[in-house]
């Protein structure tokens, strides 16, 4: 019983991991894109002036 339990942790945590890791590269996606648009604009404005 007690490892049967264990198990039922262990399957729920590996649950919250996946979410959480599937959430945290979305984000660090989203930052990334974002930080490649800012260089992108300063490197427009640098070529104008």
């Amino acid at each position: 019983k007690s490892s049967n339990r264990f198990d039922k942790i262990l399957e729920g945590l590996k649950r919250i991991l996946n979410i959480a890791l599937t959430m945290f590269s979305g984000m660090f996606r989203m930052s990334l894109v974002q930080i490649g648009r800012l260089a992108q604009l300063r490197i427009n404005n640098r070529a104008k002036s």
